[in-house]
């Protein structure tokens, strides 16, 4: 039976390639945001190219009119639009009145019965084999023939990665095809929602059920390492939930979660082997999901190591029902990866065990080589936090920990090693000069050591009021306060600390709000106003108070500025991802 939805056999040329992708994921990104693009505009602004772009606008009705049919009413496209929803369907079954409808659509061997879901490269539909009447998963390129050379080549890759794996905990390759120049190929239909899913709709895991479903989905990850495929996209949304009973022994028993089952092998890269899929400084995955090294694009770094942090980061979701890192925009989260080390999963969830956090969290380590080394190594410690015996996880060196505690609170770590410093170097210096008052230097180590107090403090209650900002408002305040006192007492020349107040400015920028940029300059301005007017040994000409104070409020501006600019570009990139 020919399709009646199949696209012209030829191709764009190459040269005209760039500009129709361009053409077509403008398309796509304005259909996602619920826009109904002018076609006609499209076609003059992309002249040059108008002849395929209006040849895939034809291609894209016909597998609308064909697929529309597979949708409930509720997801039927807006009336006057020829676009279809982007709304994923699961499980749709076909309507009994249907002597009306167009011949279904076909792919090849497959006639398809439903749309499953769609992502930013494939669209996976409900499809049976018309000659062995076996019901499959059948995934496709979603720009089908007009896709880029890139996108081929990773739909291929995925394909040839799958194929040639045989594991329970892998999702398997059925079949290979292209047909009118849409490239297909076909899986079981797994009867179960993904992780991802059971997350969303039934929260965490209990910390026994995590670990058991992590050491399953850790021994596929494991054979698929033990055969040169590294997976590069583990998420929940990748590991299918199978309805399947359980082959495994009771102790890893999973009723009522079901086998995991990874799926969506498209990032997939053979060790030892170029690739060409994605290029340095190029960042392809889920940025929740993803280790420091693929966030930031180095992509010679991404190794077995890569796999290892997205297992641990799905053991954080299940554990905590959330992503080890999130915000509202995939820029923020991608910084947040790359800077910041996670909330302890106890510290979200009270109920999870110390040995299960510190196997997690060795996972999510910064630096490859401070995480497990194979997935070998991790099955290894899962197994021993299953038998209840220590894991290997626990054991810290006194430098891991002292990394981890620096980038879980960076304000308070820059207080105590900023404050520790002149303290230490005030006791050197009083010892080697025993003439010095006692008076004096205790009244300058007491304030600074109040001050450090004051920084755990004020730690302490950033962590109490999570989604308020006053504990900063007023932390700054507090410095701005303390560096005064501090100037206050001291009796020799006082240029060089009047520069903490400019320190402190450009550091208010790092917390990213213009806001509190401004409030830490108004309140270094007000400190070095009360230095300079009461402060003997700080007298200066009036004229070189306002020169100072200006200078201040420039470098306030400057760091405003600049924590402006970054934010609309994180914002404009946010979008745009």
């Amino acid at each position: 039976m020919e399709n009646p939805a199949a696209a012209p056999t030829e191709s764009p040329s190459d040269d005209s390639s760039p500009r129709l992708q361009a053409a077509v994921a403008e398309y796509f990104e304005r259909l996602e945001r619920g826009e109904n693009p002018e076609r006609a505009a499209m076609l003059d602004r992309y002249a040059d190219v108008a002849g395929d772009l209006a040849e895939f606008f034809a291609d894209h009705d016909r597998l609308s009119s064909l697929a529309a049919p597979l949708r409930p009413a509720a997801q039927q496209p807006p009336s006057g639009s020829t676009a279809p929803s982007l709304d994923a369907t699961i499980g749709l079954e076909p309507s009994s009145s249907s002597l009306d409808r167009p011949s279904p659509l076909r792919i090849g061997p497959y006639e398809v019965e439903a749309e499953l879901g769609r992502g930013g490269m494939g669209v996976v539909y409900r499809a049976r084999h018309v000659e062995l009447r076996r019901t499959v998963a059948l995934k496709t390129l979603l720009t089908g023939r007009l896709a880029s050379g890139g996108d081929r080549t990773r739909f291929a890759a995925e394909a040839q990665a799958a194929a040639k794996l045989s594991h329970s905990g892998i999702v398997p390759i059925f079949d290979v095809g292209e047909t009118e120049g849409q490239p297909y190929f076909a899986m079981p239909l797994i009867a179960g929602p993904s992780l991802s899913e059971r997350l969303s709709s039934h929260g965490p895991l209990a910390p026994q059920t995590a670990a058991r479903l992590l050491r399953k989905i850790v021994a596929a990850v494991a054979y698929a390492h033990a055969h040169g495929v590294i997976h590069r996209d583990l998420k929940p949304g990748n590991i299918l939930l199978s309805s399947e009973e359980s082959v495994s022994s009771s102790s890893l028993d999973l009723t009522g979660i079901g086998e995991p089952k990874i799926t969506d092998f498209g990032l997939a890269k053979r060790q030892g082997e170029a690739t060409q899929l994605t290029a340095s400084g190029q960042v392809l995955g889920t940025p929740s999901y993803m280790p420091p090294e693929q966030a930031a694009g180095r992509v010679s770094e991404i190794g077995p190591t890569a796999d290892i942090y997205a297992l641990g980061a799905i053991l954080y979701a299940t554990l905590t029902g959330r992503p080890p890192f999130q915000a509202e925009s995939p820029v923020e989260v991608i910084l947040q990866v790359l800077e910041r080390e996670p909330t302890a999963p106890s510290r979200l969830v009270r109920n999870v065990p110390r040995e299960l956090e510190c196997i997690c969290l060795k996972c999510l380590e910064k630096r490859p080589a401070d995480r497990y080394a194979t997935a070998d190594l991790l099955l290894a410690d899962l197994d021993r936090f299953l038998r209840h015996e220590p894991p290997e996880a626990r054991r810290l060196t006194p430098l891991q920990w002292s990394r981890r505690w620096v980038r879980r609170k960076p304000v308070l770590a820059a207080h105590v090693i900023g404050l520790a410093v002149p303290l230490v170097i005030a006791q050197v210096v009083f010892l080697l000069h025993p003439a010095s008052e006692w008076a004096y230097h205790l009244k300058v180590s007491g304030v600074l050591i109040l001050w450090i107090a004051f920084s755990f403090v004020f730690q302490w209650l950033m962590e109490r009021q999570r989604t308020s900002q006053w504990p900063l408002y007023l932390w700054c305040t507090a410095d701005a306060a303390l560096n005064t006192a501090v100037l206050g007492l001291l009796t020799s020349p006082l240029g060089g600390f009047v520069a903490n107040y400019l320190v402190m400015i450009a550091a208010a920028g790092l917390a990213g709000s213009t806001r509190l940029v401004a409030w830490m300059t108004a309140c270094c301005s007000v400190g070095y106003l009360a230095v300079s007017c009461f402060h003997p040994a700080a007298a200066e000409p009036a004229h070189y108070i306002v020169l100072s104070l200006i200078n201040f409020v420039l470098v306030g501006l400057l760091v405003g500025y600049q924590v402006w600019r970054m934010s609309v570009l994180r914002e404009y990139y946010g979008d745009r991802n």
